[in-house]
């Protein structure tokens, strides 16, 4: 490196340009100066940005380059495929080798040869090298038939084949070799990769669809002409079919449909082509016009018509010569794409070199104009920072002296050991006692105050060594005597003379340390009673579940221990009986903060059913919302209740039976006795008016006992069938309910509409005499109390339960729970209650004033009585 003013001696040529030089540069403003260095800056990146967009644009141009090469190394394939059998088709199917071949053959052969050169050439030149033509390319792609020399050797054997068999085989050889070539070709070319819809549309004809045609259409003129001329086209009917099949596959359909979307996307591009619009469409026009033909030729011999070898083999040619008609103009138009393409890239690099070129410049030019505005306005910045900064040293000073039980200090030990002051601020004076003057002119005031006086050296000893952070908590005694606990926190700072200063901050934190103190305490009391608490407590997560501490109550109840529930959750040890109570529960926790005597079932480890009372607060553990639960078990006490339950509805089963029983005796004795004597007193009553006849008076009298008799025996046998409807263990529950509705609704004018599903299956003596009492007691209330003007009774059956609705549309009543094991209300409606208990069932009433009431009774039944 050669600084300024040292004689360069490796560059005596330079000399005299530095001489001018260095003057120019020394006459140059600072702005100048800078600006020149910006732009001498812009140089690296401009080259960088330069060989970028080379880079990038090269590698699009190279690809389309390549195509063109792969179309170019094509022609003289497709022209090869398309010579080949039509100098096949003009030998003589007899003729050995090519000897006094037909005029038209022999040129033919003429001109295979050309294009052979032309192949050579291509293979063997940079053409091929580029493409990857070589053996170990082939032999990797599985195309060792696509060397040049198995080409060269087909095509010699084919001119020294002795008939037109052999000349078949190796025609087919020819075409698989050229084929591979072309597919090789396709693959190293990126023809087959071209991403541009126009030109991919156009490949696809040129690369895939046409020679797949053409190889087809070839297969299918040479081996049917020749059976043609044989006579053996009818041994031969399925090979034709298959090969006509194969051939509608490729044909004009996706030929067709790719030459339309290739012309539509040609159109929608920046440079629509208009030698492709006019020539393509012809093409194809002029390619449909030989395949239908030809097509048709070839069902008509599927069909068995008669056709001779020479009008097939025509069709068949033309039909090909087409189809490389139709190939000429897509590689012709694929290839001016190309070209077009390439142009355009090459102009759209030379674009974005030039705007490169002008960017960096401007780019330059602005960062010399900035770095220059910059350099300017540095000292005038210098000087209003430096002022920002004393008024930001003052106000730092004025909040560290009004900071609430804090005191900023800077404290230095000097290299002989003894410590000072430098700053303290005025809270000194409110947390020590001291003032700030007294502490900086005498460290020890301070540090006589401090009662934990080992703790603070050896903190500070400790930062000295290896300068970290200074900690300490101590305690300290005003001169007015109070105790305080401060924290001291500083941090060091190695000066370059030995020194260490500490930057730092005392809090007082009495009342911290008191409130500490006091929850400490507190969360010891609660440990005691969380520990010996008989109900079982356990913190949880409020959302997870997830038990964070449990007390050994708890894994009594569960029957677990203790380390087997920490860190698990209630689902996870089963311990919840309905899940859904448990998101409710948690929803009910979320919304107020705590819930109370939550009544919920629970399972024991064993599977025990537990039934608990649940209250629960939620608290903050760390920085998750967790729950703090007492679970109180109620099971003991739920059994109770449930054999008090028990009792209650077995005594009013014998209650109810009892009556029935009862029922049952009177109405056995006003029929037998009663009603007897009622009979009896009313025939003697008869028999004395017929005695009386000359009586008048006398005998209307014995009338009129005898109509009173009668009407006592029917209120005596009403009486006795309410007591006990003896037809219910006649007819059944469900025809004893209908005989009883259409009584009540015949005796009383009263309509009452009904459906019965027939249920006598379904219940127990017991149970039927239950539902009759409990529609017979609805029907009651209804004449006695509704002032309805009709009523409606339903009783329908399903597979698990009967279902009897009663409604009327009388003035209604205000209705009482009937929810409860003991309903409020009156004695009939609670008598119905007790009886659809009994049954299992449940009973709703609804009934507003003014709009009638619905009574409905659903029993759950098992299907068996």
């Amino acid at each position: 490196m050669v600084s300024r003013g040292t004689p360069c001696h490796t560059c005596p040529a330079l000399h005299p340009v530095r001489k001018k030089l260095i003057p120019w540069l020394d006459r140059l403003t600072l702005g100048r100066r800078l600006l020149l260095v910006a732009l001498i800056a812009a140089i690296p990146l401009f080259v960088v940005s330069i060989a970028l967009i080379s880079h990038s644009y090269d590698s699009r141009i190279e690809f389309a380059l390549q195509e063109r090469r792969g179309i170019l190394f094509l022609r003289p394939i497709e022209q090869l495929l398309d010579l080949i059998p039509r100098y096949q088709a003009a030998l003589p199917p007899g003729a050995a080798g090519v000897d006094g071949a037909p005029r038209e053959a022999a040129e033919l052969a003429r001109q295979i040869d050309g294009v052979l050169d032309t192949l050579r050439a291509n293979y063997q030149g940079p053409l091929g090298r580029t493409l990857n033509f070589t053996d170990d390319s082939l032999a990797s792609h599985s195309r060792e038939q696509g060397r040049l020399a198995v080409v060269s050797a087909a095509w010699l054997a084919f001119q020294a084949a002795p008939n037109f068999a052999a000349r078949a085989e190796i025609v087919d050889q020819l075409e698989t070799s050229l084929r591979a070539m072309a597919a090789h070709a396709g693959d190293t070319s990126n023809l087959i990769l071209d991403n541009h819809l126009d030109s991919y549309y156009l490949m696809d004809i040129a690369v895939v669809a046409l020679p797949r045609a053409q190889e087809r259409l070839g297969d299918i003129t040479v081996q049917v002409s020749n059976w043609l001329r044989e006579g053996t086209v009818s041994g031969h009917h399925d090979d034709i079919a298959v090969m006509d099949s194969r051939l509608h596959q490729d044909n004009l359909g996706h030929i067709a449909s790719d030459a339309r979307i290739s012309l539509s996307e040609n159109l929608a591009s920046p440079h629509p082509s208009a030698s492709l619009q006019k020539d393509l469409p012809t093409a194809v026009a002029r390619y449909s016009s030989a395949s239908h033909p030809f097509l048709a030729l070839v069902n008509r011999v599927l069909a068995g018509a008669s056709i001779s070898p020479a009008e097939f083999a025509a069709a068949g040619w033309n039909d090909r010569a087409e189809s490389f008609r139709l190939w000429q103009v897509a590689t012709d138009e694929l290839d001016r794409m190309l070209a077009l393409r390439v142009a355009e890239l090459r102009q759209e690099r030379w674009n974005a070199l030039a705007i490169d070129f002008l960017t960096l410049v401007l780019a330059a030019l602005a960062i010399g104009w900035i770095i220059h505005g910059l350099v300017v306005a540095s000292y005038n910045q210098a000087l209003k920072l430096n002022e920002e900064l004393s008024a930001k040293e003052a106000r730092l000073r004025a909040l560290g002296d009004r900071l609430p039980d804090s005191v900023v200090y800077q404290i230095v030990r000097e290299t002989d050991g003894t410590m000072r002051f430098l700053y303290v601020s005025a809270g000194v004076e409110q947390i020590n006692g001291l003032s700030a003057e007294d502490v900086l002119r005498d460290y020890s005031l301070f540090f006589n105050q401090v009662i934990d006086q080992g703790i603070l050296v050896a903190a500070r000893e400790a930062s000295v060594r290896s300068l970290a952070l200074f900690e300490a908590v101590v305690r300290l005694r005003r001169a007015d005597g109070q105790l305080r606990w401060i924290r001291l926190s500083a941090a060091p700072r190695l000066q370059p003379d030995g020194r260490i200063i500490w930057d730092g901050i005392e809090r007082d934190i009495t009342e911290r340390t008191r409130v500490e103190t006091a929850l400490r305490q507190s969360e010891e009391k609660f440990a005691k009673v969380f520990r010996a608490s008989p109900d079982a407590i356990v913190i949880t997560e409020l959302e997870s579940g997830l038990i964070i501490d449990a007390n050994a109550s708890f894994g009594k109840l569960f029957g677990y221990a203790r380390e087997e529930v920490v860190s698990r959750t209630g689902l996870e040890l089963g311990i919840f009986d309905d899940l859904y109570e448990r998101q409710r529960m948690v929803q009910a926790v979320s919304a107020s903060g705590s819930v109370h005597d939550w009544e919920m079932n629970v399972r024991h480890r064993s599977g025990a059913r537990i039934a608990i009372f649940f209250s629960g607060e939620l608290i903050e553990f760390g920085d998750r919302i967790c729950m703090v639960s007492v679970i109180h078990d109620i099971t003991e006490r739920k059994q109770a209740e449930a054999r008090e339950r028990q009792a209650r509805d077995e005594f009013t089963r014998k209650l109810l039976a009892s009556q029935e029983t009862e029922r049952r005796r009177i109405a056995g004795e006003l029929h037998d006795g009663l009603g007897q004597n009622l009979i009896l007193i009313k025939h003697r009553a008869q028999l004395a008016g017929n005695l009386a006849a000359e009586a008048p008076a006398l005998r209307l009298q014995f009338q009129q006992l005898q109509d009173m008799t009668a009407q006592a025996i029917a209120e005596v046998r009403q009486i006795s069938h309410d007591l006990r409807p003896h037809h219910l263990d006649q007819l059944g529950l469900t025809r004893s309910l209908e005989a009883m509705i259409q009584a009540t609704a015949q005796s009383s004018q009263f309509p009452i509409e009904h459906h019965l599903d027939a249920v006598d299956d379904l219940f127990t003596p017991e149970a039927a005499t239950h539902l009759y009492r409990v529609v017979q007691e609805s029907i009651s209330n209804i004449l006695k109390h509704a002032q309805a003007r009709g009523a409606r009774i339903v009783l329908e059956r399903d597979v698990r339960e009967v279902s009897l609705c009663i409604e009327d549309d009388g003035q209604g009543f205000a209705a009482p729970a009937l929810h409860s094991p003991a309903p409020a209300g009156g004695l009939g409606l609670g008598s119905m209650a007790e009886r659809v208990r009994i049954l299992g069932g449940a009973l709703r009433v609804d009934s507003v004033s003014g709009r009638g009431t619905r009574i409905e009774v659903v029993i759950p039944h098992s299907g068996d009585a």
